[in-house]
């Protein structure tokens, strides 16, 4: 290490230790204000002017480095330079939840305040390991992700504002707990056993078997949009186990927020169609609330029902039928004679259903065609 004591002063060299507060080494190096965490960002305007009391380069050397409170790169390595009116930190790397982290995070003073640009890299890491602890990580696996980041403001809440920029994400070898496409089969099975195909009983059935499980995938991936101080994640989708998942959501910055949405689309079909639960999640990273949305579901047994009822139908219909002999085919006529008269389009889809399973039982296929043309227009 060696230092100047002429105005500016200089100091160069390399610096280990066992423990670095790197967040809190660039923010003194920046000039940021005091108390910046935890998504409270202060509105308290920057001085105007880096420290530049002291420039130089300094390599940095650490067997823990913490970037915040929560998360801690082992074996960092880095350096330090620091100038008139800017501050960088380059050619950062190390370990971080199992994997390797890199990039560099620079901060200049100029006519818009205070301008950042941020290049971060993560490989492998450790997804469940990077997320608030609980006793079931939402999401385990390796992750992967690249962002380029930048944006300018007078206070830490205006720059996080600004910020903007793009990236990339993706999971390998993932699971997604309280995803379990078992629940699929479970509410159709439940279904085909009696239970109604009303939103709130199919709802609870599958809220309690998605639990029960994880959905595990291969590979699932994303691009990264920011803007206006919110992540967008945006073409998120992978294939898994049973069941396929598509995600997009918004994290804001400004706040520790996010509001994401799910959509886990089961294997089976009915008609050319297969069915979908939806999830939403809101809230507070960590602490976020969960939303289940089975109509997509429910759409599809009704779907599934008429489907099994025309098939039915048409198996009965493709089979000869004796003739009726006179006196009965007019007792048959008379019989039908009230079926002319009910307008069809007043009946709902449920309805409809039972009125065709019952017209199949009694074996008024004329009647039954009818019903199932009125159910086809429908769908």
């Amino acid at each position: 290490m060696t230092a100047s004591l002429a105005m500016p002063s200089r100091i160069d060299g390399t610096f280990d230790v066992d423990t670095l507060d790197v967040g809190a080494l660039v923010a003194t190096a920046a000039g940021l204000p005091e108390g910046v965490q935890d998504w409270s960002w202060s509105s308290a305007p920057f001085d105007g002017a880096m420290p530049g009391a002291v420039m130089g380069r300094i390599a940095i050397n650490a067997m823990r480095a913490d970037l915040t409170p929560a998360t801690t790169v082992r074996q960092f390595r880095g350096r330090l330079t620091l100038g008139a009116d800017e501050v960088v930190l380059d050619d950062a790397s190390g370990s971080l939840a199992g994997g390797r982290i890199s990039g560099k995070v620079g901060f200049k003073t100029g006519l818009d305040g205070l301008s950042t640009r941020i290049d971060v890299s993560l490989s492998d890491a450790d997804a469940a390991a990077l997320l608030p602890a609980s006793a079931r990580p939402p999401v385990s696996g390796h992750l992967n992700m690249q962002a380029h980041v930048e944006g300018a403001g007078r206070s830490p809440a205006t720059l996080v504002g600004s910020l903007h920029g793009d990236g990339k994400i993706a999971l390998s070898g993932g699971q997604f707990a309280g995803l379990d496409p078992r629940a699929f089969a479970a509410v159709t099975r439940a279904v085909d056993q009696g239970l109604p195909v009303e939103a709130g009983k199919v709802e609870s059935l599958a809220g309690q078997a998605l639990a029960s499980g994880q959905l595990n995938v291969k590979t699932a991936e994303g691009q990264l949009s920011i803007g206006a101080g919110q992540v967008r994640l945006t073409d998120a989708k992978a294939s898994g186990e049973g069941a396929d998942l598509a995600m997009s959501g918004v994290f804001d910055l400004t706040s520790g927020t996010l509001n994401a949405r799910l959509v886990l689309t089961g294997a089976d079909t009915a008609a050319g169609a297969r069915p979908d639960i939806f999830v939403a999640l809101n809230g507070p990273l960590g602490t976020t609330s969960k939303i289940i949305d089975v109509s997509g579901l429910t759409g599809w047994l009704t779907l599934r029902a008429i489907d099994q009822q025309s098939k039915k139908l048409d198996a009965i219909e493709a089979t000869p039928q004796p003739q009726p002999e006179p006196k009965a085919e007019a007792k048959v006529k008379a019989k039908r004679e009230p079926a002319r008269k009910d307008d069809l389009k007043n009946y709902s889809i449920e309805k409809l259903n039972d009125l065709l399973k019952d017209a199949i039982d009694k074996e008024d296929y004329e009647r039954a065609a009818k019903i199932r043309d009125e159910l086809s227009k429908r769908n």
